[in-house]
């Protein structure tokens, strides 16, 4: 009603530039009447060479704190996002508001830089524009959500041993024996199985690989004798071959870890991934005793040659 208002008591000449007019009411209301961010708790100023535009990257003044609409938001604090693909939950770290502020400022606009959560599953930080912080969330909803996610975290593995010839904990078995092939699968919390931590972005899931070690604790120190990397294989789980026979005595450890494809790190984000340990000793061979039949044996004594005692 007031745009027509306004257009009405123009002159002639301007309610045909309806466009321009327009433009400028537009403007005049956005000055007027928007509601306007606070940024308090002035940092500094900063250049953002993350910037897609050469000309936007300088300068940008950094902020610990807003006041929005009636709330607060500071660095620390735990905020989910609205409008994004995906939905991202995150810790605040820092506010930017394009400009060459020195103090506190009401502006309309600006962009927040969180760190990603859980990090022990994203581990990553993202720049948004501050109106697509959910303010409608609870904060206990935020948390639940973040709870929810590390769900997703690689928990444990499941061991199987489908060809037979299972290795059992604490087991003992006799020298020349055989392990088994082992079938792997890496499960979340959730007991689904899974191949790669999840990621926020496009491609940035981490492929998962699981190494298979048996280590001989020899009396001079431990010896690794066996080592392989098994990746998933798309429609098959991870899988081992069938290990040739052990014939050194002694005390072993077969462990199974999960690692990461690019740096076959065994933690990501400080947390260690899952690991399964089998501990077995090797003894000498099982030697089957057969019942020999035994045969008399004859002394012959010298004072009396024609007497043969019978010895058992």
């Amino acid at each position: 009603m007031d745009f027509v208002m306004h257009m009405q008591n123009s002159p002639q000449e301007q309610r045909m530039k309806i466009d321009r007019e327009f433009t400028s009411w537009l403007k005049d209301c956005h000055e007027k009447y928007d509601k306007q961010i606070k940024f308090t708790l002035f940092k500094g100023i900063i250049t953002r060479t993350d910037h897609p535009s050469k000309r936007m990257q300088s300068p940008w003044a950094t902020y610990s704190a807003i006041e929005w609409d009636g709330k607060t938001y500071k660095t620390g604090q735990l905020i989910k996002t609205i409008k994004t693909l995906p939905i991202l939950c995150g810790r605040i770290l820092q506010f930017f508001l394009y400009g060459d502020h020195v103090e506190d400022v009401y502006a309309t606009g600006g962009e927040v830089q969180i760190a990603l959560e859980p990090q022990a599953l994203y581990d990553e930080k993202k720049i948004i524009p501050i109106c697509k912080i959910d303010r409608s969330v609870p904060d206990k909803a935020v948390k639940k959500y973040i709870e929810e996610e590390m769900e997703k975290f690689p928990n444990k593995l499941s061991v199987t041993w489908p060809e037979g010839d299972e290795l059992l904990p604490n087991e003992t078995k006799h020298a020349g024996t055989t392990i088994g092939a082992l079938r792997i699968e890496i499960l979340n919390k959730r007991g689904e199985a899974m191949q790669k931590l999840p990621g926020a972005s496009h491609g940035g899931s981490k492929k998962l690989l699981v190494e298979l070690k048996v280590i001989l604790h020899a009396p001079d120190g431990d010896k690794e004798i066996i080592s392989h990397i098994s990746q998933h294989g798309g429609k098959w789980p991870y899988w081992f071959k069938r290990m040739g026979s052990i014939n050194k005595l002694g005390s072993y450890t077969l462990k199974l870890q999960v690692v990461l494809n690019e740096s076959n790190a065994d933690t990501y984000s400080g947390r260690p991934l899952p690991s399964k340990i089998f501990k077995f000793n090797i003894i000498g061979k099982h030697i089957s005793v057969a019942w020999l039949k035994v045969c008399p044996v004859y002394v012959i004594c010298p004072h009396n040659l024609g007497v043969l005692e019978s010895v058992v």
